[in-house]
């Protein structure tokens, strides 16, 4: 039987740091500690854990101090701009979780050093060991070092999509060896970390060079020969490469990573073998990493080791774990107890229960009410019950849906001005009751709103998030009752009465206690006033707003869509007629070629960015005079554009009779997922009318 090969991991910290960082939107603590990086950071290294398995990891950072690179080439990173304090502010924390899950940070034992090359000198000395060494990365730096035992994992887009290069991979994205991609840098240069390279020399003519002679050795010695193969290439690119051999042969140097340097690497040091799961919930709780908890594993590797006494005391804490299934790496989920005796939760179901229910109601000054339907969408969603809290640890389920005339009986109480209400995101549950005939009134305290106020940079303004923040209390997963995302998932409706009426409870009574801690800190800074007079008296006018809705002209638009279509038909075949050839305008790669490589268009005073020079509409604009392609080009992306903002993508939002009821642009990440028409600025009157 052929034995697993065992996996060695080792993570590039400043590549993902930065990587993290930029790709997240900013997420603050209550006392303003920016902490997105650091979110970035665990998601991935979470994600590593779940799908890589490994048996072995550590990591390496970037260490303070002018390196020997900096030394050798006064430009080496010269042209980037200094990143700010709050994303290196970061590093402890990353230190303190990676401390948390027992993995060892890697550091060369000589100055002047990076993360990169105590990275190339940890993998090559594993090499015939029997192990596979995968390499956690940001950026490509670390593709040189691929080989038949070495891999680069490294992220393509944001924290989430990832890709895994291995000797094909790089093979088919530059047509070259690993290996020769210094050789190929060495020529073409690296602008994302300026070095020179061969001034002229682009990318495409780099990769047929080393493909042609195979490294840059070779090529010099058949310039020296004049070897034959050098026909290929026009007398113009020979007398660059011969003039810039010192820029090379520099180039070359501060390119290749080191593979040699004396390290404080011990392979046992890395033995995957537990983790110290008390201290990392406890960090999560801090970080308000809610969203994180259930993606913690019980063991890694299979090896729980001293993490065992944690993981059960932060079980008696937390309530109960499991494992979530269909998942071989044991992953869990924190969850509360469903019969805790200390919460009283009652289901409300026939008319008795009412009748007591409805007397003490009558009673009070002030509750919690939160409504649970089949839907987030307001116009679709069939309302199934409401939930009431006004004390501690005591709330109540009316199931609606089983008893209709319930909410006739509730509206005069729902519709008090006077009878102060509390709830988390209130203006849904305005707009449900308003589809049932009642409004709403007295609304006293939102704690979506207030917790907005208090951090506005917190994306994650979920009741769950909030209440595990602030309170330190693990909510019910609604994915406990309806299952994860799929086509097995269940609707609310479908959900036992029982279990639908403690979720519901559950949030009436947790957020009639989150009001309280989030009204006292809105005292502390003044900011009560601005939720009491602004925000508060705002959530009916908005529902109001979105339940007459705002109305578009679909006929106009899809005769406007004809009419842009034609027009950029229209530019591409002037641009075709430019370039002499057919390419796709929407590709920077293949407008570069076009540019740059076959129109030979000046790139002086050009912006340089990872992938060479950049295309960017500032970019272009500093480029008009210089060929009449470039005003077609920049005439085709705005059409583009116009087009996929508005004629294509509007009527999509709007209902079968031409009305919209919510706005495109409201809270969190709903907003990324409607058309981008804050950034667009039409240069003159006929951009909408072509």
């Amino acid at each position: 039987m052929m034995l697993k090969q065992k996996k060695f991991i080792i993570i590039d910290g400043n590549a993902l740091l930065h990587r993290a960082y930029h790709a997240l939107p900013p997420m603050t603590l209550k006392d303003g500690t920016l902490v997105n990086a650091v979110y970035g950071f665990t998601s991935i290294l979470l994600k590593i854990i779940k799908e890589l398995k490994p048996d072995y990891l550590c990591a390496a950072f970037d260490r303070q101090g002018k390196t020997l690179r900096a030394e050798a080439f006064a430009g080496y990173k010269a042209q980037r701009v200094k990143q700010p304090d709050e994303l290196y502010q970061q590093i402890p924390i990353i230190e303190k979780i990676l401390d948390a899950f027992n993995i060892p940070v890697i550091d060369a034992q000589t100055t002047g050093y990076e993360a990169d090359d105590v990275i190339g000198t940890v993998v090559v000395a594993l090499k015939n060991k029997g192990i596979k060494s995968i390499i956690v990365t940001g950026d490509l730096d670390a593709l040189q070092l691929v080989d038949d035992q070495t891999e680069v994992f490294t992220l393509k887009k944001g924290i989430n999509e990832t890709v895994t290069y291995g000797p094909e991979t790089v093979q088919e994205r530059y047509g070259l060896k690993p290996k020769q991609l210094i050789d190929y840098k060495a020529l073409r240069g690296d602008p994302s970390d300026n070095i020179p390279g061969v001034k002229g020399i682009g990318e495409k003519t780099a990769a047929q060079l080393i493909q042609t002679f195979g490294t840059l050795d070779r090529l010099y010695r058949a310039i020296e020969k004049n070897d034959p193969k050098l026909s290929k290439f026009s007398a113009r690119i020979i007398s660059l490469i011969t003039e810039g051999r010192t820029a090379a042969d520099l180039s070359q140097k501060l390119v290749t990573i080191k593979t040699d340097l004396p390290t404080n690497f011990k392979l046992d040091d890395t033995v995957v073998a537990g983790f110290n799961a008390e201290k990392i919930v406890k960090l999560f709780s801090h970080l308000e990493f809610k969203s994180l908890l259930n993606k913690i594993p019980v063991e890694l590797n299979g090896r729980p080791g001293a993490a065992a006494t944690e993981v059960r005391q932060s079980q008696m804490e937390f309530g109960p774990r499991r494992p979530a299934p269909d998942d071989n790496a044991a992953y869990v989920k924190i969850e509360t107890k469903p019969k805790d005796q200390s919460l009283n939760y009652q289901l409300i179901d026939d008319e008795e229960a009412f009748e007591r229910f409805f007397t003490e109601l009558k009673k009070q000054k002030l509750f919690a009410v939160d409504s649970e339907t089949t839907s987030l969408d307001v116009w679709r969603a069939e309302l199934l019950g409401l939930s009431f809290a006004w004390r501690a640890d005591e709330a109540y389920y009316l199931n609606i849906s089983g008893h209709k005339q319930w909410l006739k009986a509730l509206q005069p109480l729902l519709e008090n001005p006077h009878l102060k209400k509390i709830g988390h995101h209130l203006k849904y549950d305005l707009e449900i009751l308003l589809n049932h005939g009642v409004e709403l009134k007295g609304i006293a305290f939102d704690t979506l709103l207030a917790a907005y106020l208090l951090t506005s940079s917190n994306r994650n303004l979920s009741l769950d998030s909030l209440v595990f923040g602030e309170l330190g209390h693990q909510m019910q997963p609604i994915e406990d009752l309806i299952g994860q995302k799929g086509k097995g998932q269940l609707s609310l409706g479908q959900v036992q009465l029982q279990d639908l009426a403690w979720y519901s409870a559950e949030d009436a009574d947790f957020s009639l206690k989150l009001a309280n801690k989030l009204q006292d800190q809105l005292k502390k800074i003044a900011d009560l006033g601005l939720l009491q007079k602004i925000e508060l008296p705002l959530i009916p006018v908005l529902a109001t707003m979105e339940q007459s809705g705002i109305k578009i002209d679909k006929a106009f638009l899809k005769k406007l869509d004809r009419r842009l279509t034609q027009r950029l038909k229209t530019i591409e075949q002037k641009v075709y007629k430019l370039a002499k050839k057919k390419f796709n305008l929407a590709s920077p790669r293949q407008l570069k070629e076009i540019l740059f490589d076959q129109l030979h268009i000046s790139s002086q005073g050009l912006k340089k960015i990872k992938t060479g020079i950049s295309t960017a509409a500032g970019e272009l604009e500093k480029m008009m005079d210089r060929h009449p392609i470039i005003g077609l080009i920049s005439e085709f992306r705005e059409y583009s554009k116009l087009q996929n903002t508005y004629t294509r993508s509007l009527p999509k939002l709007f209902q079968s009779n031409n009305y919209r009821h919510r706005p495109p642009v409201f809270f969190g990440a709903k907003f990324a997922k409607y058309p981008d028409s804050h950034r667009l600025g039409p240069r003159n009157p006929q951009s909408l009318y072509p």
